[in-house]
């Protein structure tokens, strides 16, 4: 566990809190050097402030997305004090807490963050190809009793990954997902461009056929990508309000 966080208060309960419920804690008090114990030091999970003295927490996240090492797929829990502005916006953040915050509340997230972490690692690396590694850049592909697309989609956005992800349901029809650096680009439902979430919410509900990620290098662009976290949300509400 690596902590980047300038308020000392908070940065000495967050690590006695968390070394009691069992994490290693490691602290960094800027940006520059969390940003270097992130790439040198074997991390599971690290949480990020969004107000640092030298430079702030949206360049330390984006810094560590950009890199080409495992560090480029560690859950980050980024802290603020305006929640809704940053869940709006796409800085590469796996989960946001708004401050002052509860260490129970912490402790709780940080411990999902990391199970969920470990389960995505177990099914990309159980649907992966022969001859492939979960942390390589082959083509992933799986059938969907197996691993569902929600989750196939979490991975894609964790690893940060570039290119197509096209599903197919056992009746026949195709979707294909357009990804950037882990976020979403494009979307087409039965060969026509679709709404993001209204797709999501079609496809996530297929509980049969296959599914495969082809990767691709990303391409210049000064468009910004959607954020997969934010549509599947978005696409469970609306399928929960359907059920209802």
């Amino acid at each position: 566990m690596l902590i980047i966080a300038d308020d000392d208060w908070m940065s000495a309960l967050l690590e006695r809190y968390l070394s009691d419920a069992g994490f290693e804690v490691h602290q960094a008090h800027e940006a520059r050097a969390g940003l270097k114990a992130a790439c040198e030091l074997p991390l599971d999970c690290i949480i990020c402030d969004e107000e640092l003295p030298d430079i702030d927490g949206f360049w330390v996240v984006q810094k560590i997305r950009a890199e080409k090492t495992r560090v480029a797929s560690v859950p980050i829990l980024f802290l603020t004090s305006d929640l809704e502005a940053l869940q709006r916006l796409n800085i590469g953040a796996d989960l946001f807490l708004k401050k002052p915050l509860s260490n129970d509340e912490v402790a709780v997230q940080v411990r999902s963050l990391l199970n969920m972490s470990s389960r995505l690692r177990e099914k990309r690396r159980d649907s992966s190809p022969p001859g492939s590694t979960a942390d390589g850049a082959a083509a992933l592909r799986g059938d969907l009793a197996q691993m569902s697309i929600a989750t196939v989609l979490t991975v894609l956005e964790m690893e940060r990954r570039t290119g197509d992800l096209s599903v197919e349901q056992s009746g026949g029809v195709k979707a294909r997902f357009g990804l950037r650096e882990g976020s979403l680009t494009s979307v087409e439902l039965a060969g026509r461009p679709h709404d993001f979430v209204r797709a999501t919410q079609q496809v996530i509900a297929w509980k049969s056929g296959r599914f495969w990620f082809t990767p691709s290098d990303p391409a210049p662009t000064s468009a910004s990508g959607q954020s997969i976290g934010m549509v599947l949300l978005e696409a469970a509400r609306l399928e929960d309000e359907s059920d209802r």
